[in-house]
Parts: structure tokens; sequence; C-alpha cells
């Protein structure tokens, strides 16, 4: 914050200078020099986050009685979202039914070990934290020294040794992409080089960190007062969804799990999983509750910014579809559908992803 010193002349206009960080207390000065002084940094106190800006101009021709302000609003994060944001365990190899793991060469603990595919045993050798970040990639670090799986010199070509290494903030080498493909089974990519092709040999067994949101799924094509809902509150496998006024009931609380990277299950109150009716793949294919399936495909949703500001969901098995109010209708019990995605109001949704 930068502000002109008493009797000044306006020629140095009071000012304002946001920073984004992951680090707190180690931000870079974003703007330094003219006139005045920039102070310190301000923070939204303990686990906040800045989630809105209110600006009040003076009319023109004003004497300054009425003085142009910024008020700041700080929020908390949602308090029904789960904390489990790092979990530990092996990373059982898909080439041998589950009896190799993943194993740091003789548990040599230090920056520039290869990790191999050895014999599964109970060592720490085999033993990793996987930690979930903001951007839903995760980080994997040995234990107990904490160092981070990284592919070797940012290498994007195949046959790119995974090292162990000191851990970098924000280094997309040692970021990992973690998807589902299929029930307890993953593929782990670096985020600077993804590109998976799902063979034995790039499938893996691990324990991911479960995070979870439970609100509503706001469907901006209802005008921003219509929700996901379940009809008559009345929950079981094959009920068709609908578009409903929001009205705050069970009919539309649902928990949103982060399943992997990207990857989101999303369950209603009475316990069933929002899915693609039979796995289709055309426009037109109802969204119904189902059964909740470990890694069904059509039960998984990708998120991507959506109209306005909101979220489109695409179902695994089908990316190129997303969840859709038929039409755009504004109806009470409009269908909620799976239709070609195109980016519009009726694909768009407010809702609260774990974070």
């Amino acid at each position: 914050m930068r502000i002109e010193s008493p009797g000044g002349d306006d020629t140095a206009a009071n000012s304002i200078v946001f920073t984004c960080s992951n680090n707190r207390g180690n931000e870079v000065n974003a703007h330094s020099g003219f006139w005045g002084d920039w102070t310190g940094w301000t923070y939204c106190p303990g686990d906040t986050y800045i989630c809105g800006l209110q600006v009040r101009v003076e009319t023109p021709g004003g004497d300054d009685t009425a003085l142009n302000g910024l008020r700041i609003a700080c929020c908390n994060f949602p308090t029904n979202t789960e904390t489990a944001v790092t979990s530990a365990g092996p990373i059982k190899t898909g080439t041998t039914s589950g009896t190799t793991c993943l194993d740091i060469t003789n548990d040599n603990q230090n920056p520039g070990t290869y990790i191999q595919q050895y014999e599964c045993k109970d060592a720490a050798a085999q033993f990793f934290t996987f930690t979930a970040t903001a951007t839903g990639a995760y980080t994997i670090t040995s234990m107990p020294k904490g160092l981070c799986f990284t592919v070797q010199n940012g290498g994007a070509g195949y046959g790119t040794r995974v090292i162990l290494n000191n851990c970098v903030n924000g280094a997309r080498n040692q970021a990992w992409s973690i998807v589902p493909a299929g029930a307890g089974i993953f593929t782990i990519s670096p985020t600077h080089a993804s590109g998976c092709n799902q063979t034995p040999a790039q499938i893996f067994t691990m324990n991911l960190p479960t995070r979870a949101t439970t609100g509503t799924l706001q469907l901006l094509a209802g005008q921003n007062d219509r929700c996901l809902d379940v009809p008559g509150n009345n929950h079981y496998s094959g009920a068709y969804l609908q578009s409903w006024d929001c009205n705050e009931t069970g009919a539309q609380s649902f928990t949103v799990t982060a399943a992997g990277t990207n990857a989101y299950q999303i369950k209603s109150q009475g316990g069933f999983c929002v899915a693609v009716q039979n796995s289709g793949t055309n426009s037109g294919a109802r969204i119904i509750l189902d059964r909740c399936v470990d890694g069904a495909k059509n039960q998984l949703w990708k998120a991507s910014a959506g109209y306005q500001g909101g979220v489109s969901l695409s179902p695994f098995h089908a990316t190129g579809l997303c969840l859709d109010v038929s039409g755009g209708s504004t109806n009470y019990g409009a269908v909620v559908q799976a239709w070609q995605c195109h980016g519009g109001k009726s694909q768009s949704i407010k809702m609260t992803l774990p974070v």
C-alpha cells in the first residue's frame, strides 16, 4: 500500500498493490519508486483469503471530503471441506499383480537417487507421502527425509529417470497428475510432460488423500435460482435428476469428493452417485442417480472453466459431453442431461470444489 504524505497535492495518488503467493511472507515487492512510500504487506487474518473487493470513487469535481476507498472482504474456506490433504503408503505397480512396489534404490534417501521397481516389503524405502496441492496435482515425498519424486533435469522424453530431489515449491517436474484408471488404480504423470497409455506398466495402486465439500450445484441456466435436484427428495438408483428452484433441502445437497487430479465423484445426500445413464456417449443421455462403483468412469467428472465464472462438468467416459440443462430451460423440472460441450450458460454450474 502506498499512502500520500500529509499535505500532499495529489500528484502522488494513493495506491494498493495485490500479489498472489503460496508462501506467505516471501512475496516480491510488486512495485516501488515514483512518489510516496510503500509499506509492508497486509494479510487477511488466519487461514482466510480475499474473496471480494468494493470500490468507492468520488464524484467528478469532488473536494476530497468523500475519500476514494477500497474495501476488501476476507472469507473463510468452506467449513465442510475435509482437511485430509495428505496420506501415506506404498505405490504398488501394475506389472506384477501388485507384488512389486516403487522403491528408493538401496533406501538411499539423498538427492539424485533413482526410483525403481522392487519386491514389496514393509520398509521405509517403499513408504511415501502424497500431498494434494491447490492445483489438483500431488507431490510424492520420501519418508522420513521428505525428498520429492522428480523427473530428472525436467526431461520430457521417453526413458527419463525419476529420482529423489530437494523439493522446490511450484516445480512442475515434481507435481504429479494422478488420475483414476479404474477401480482403485491410477496413472501418474508429471504435469510438465503429461501423457499416459494406461498399459500395466503405467498403472499403480496407492492410498490418495480424501478431500470433499458438501453443498448445492447451482445451474446458471436457471437465472441464478435453479439447482440440481433429486425429484421429491426420493433417492434411489435410476432416479432422473432435474433443475428445480433452489431450496436448501436434502434433495439439493451433494458431496463432491476429489478422486484424483481433476476427477470428482458427486454423491447425493442419499448416498447415490451422479452418473450418465448406461454410460451413454451421445448427446441427450440422461443424468441419474446410481449406486456408486469405485472407478466407474460414468460417475467421475472433470471440471473446467464454464460460462460467467461457473464450472463445466464432463464425464470421464465421454469428455466431449457436458452436464447440461436441456435447451437452457428455466422451467421447474427441466431435464438434466449430457450434451456436446459448447461453453454456454446451460452447461455452467456454481459449486464448491474441494481445495
